[in-house]
């Protein structure tokens, strides 16, 4: 019970952090997208490398590098977190942060529907109607964008895939992380000589304390992973996935009174499913801990 209450929390945490992000990405518009990329990956590198040591943890790192496991779970969790970074980055900057938000709207229903299926778990009757609300919900943004929405099911799909990933690792989250940034190091190193070589690295001219707030990409990715890896291990996939509502209805908020973006009565008609969706799962939540804590209360 303690260690499903500490995963939640970790989980919570995680959406909290990621609902705030889209502030940063647009803050950070003087670097070239990809660049961007770059630099997040090199940074979470570097953040995880000062982790490992602080916790005393490098050696076993480094004498862990020779176990092939190691890259049967961290190579498809490293491309599949690059394409989620490389798409979100780039569709907040070209000022898509509800598309981005729908992304992570229909991400939940991938990851319910996964653990469903492939870690056999157990869906309760609320569940099944929030589910129900939440498609609902998807296919009206969808209408209401008027376009087939790529980043958002791009976002979906790759973050739905990584989540299934970490939950299957067997590694403690700071080396499965740190392995992954290893892996995408070598290619987020070329494509940073190639945007200086180029000149296409910075959008404008920038000042030292312009490059000071660069350079806390990588914590700010690192963190909320680390925290998603740990809590998403003790939780069960199809709980996280409607905790993950948190995040995008944050960024939604931020896209509508902070950056201006159109938001209807078609849309907000479309998001109330998913709020509701949300509304119930909770609930359902609430009382399921609430038995696990008093199991004969209703008896």
């Amino acid at each position: 019970m303690r260690e499903t209450a500490k995963g939640l929390f970790y989980v919570v945490l995680a959406q909290v952090i990621w609902g705030l992000m889209p502030v940063y990405w647009k803050y950070t518009t003087f670097v070239h997208s990809f660049a961007l990329i770059a630099h997040r990956i090199i940074g979470s590198f570097l953040f995880m490398i000062l982790l490992l040591v602080i916790s005393g943890k490098w050696n076993l790192f480094i004498a862990r590098l020779k176990e092939s496991a190691q890259l049967h779970y961290s190579l498809p969790a490293a491309v599949s977190v690059f394409l989620n970074w490389s798409i979100y980055v780039y569709a907040i900057q070209k000022g898509e942060i509800l598309q981005t938000t729908l992304g992570y709207y229909i991400c939940p229903l991938i990851l319910a529907w996964i653990g469903w299926t492939f870690f056999d778990e157990k869906p309760r009757k609320a569940q099944y109607i929030a589910a129900a609300l939440s498609s609902i919900g998807v296919v009206l943004q969808t209408i209401s964008i008027g376009k087939f929405p790529f980043y958002a099911f791009a976002v979906a799909l790759t973050f739905a895939v990584y989540s299934a990933i970490k939950k299957k690792t067997p590694y403690d989250s700071v080396f499965s992380m740190g392995y992954e940034t290893l892996i995408l190091l070598p290619l987020a190193s070329l494509i940073l000589l190639w945007a200086r070589a180029g000149n296409w690295e910075l959008v404008q001219e920038v000042s030292t304390a312009r490059y000071f707030i660069l350079s806390l990409a990588g914590p700010l990715t690192v963190l909320p992973l680390l925290f998603h890896a740990q809590g998403i291990r003790s939780t069960a996939l199809s709980v996280s996935a409607f905790i993950q509502y948190l995040s995008p209805t944050m960024a939604m908020m931020l896209g509508i009174f902070v950056y201006g973006e159109p938001f209807d009565m078609e849309r907000f008609v479309a998001f109330s499913f998913s709020w509701a969706a949300l509304v119930i799962f909770a609930f359902d939540q609430w009382k399921y801990m609430k038995h696990l804590q008093h199991p004969h209360e209703d008896e």
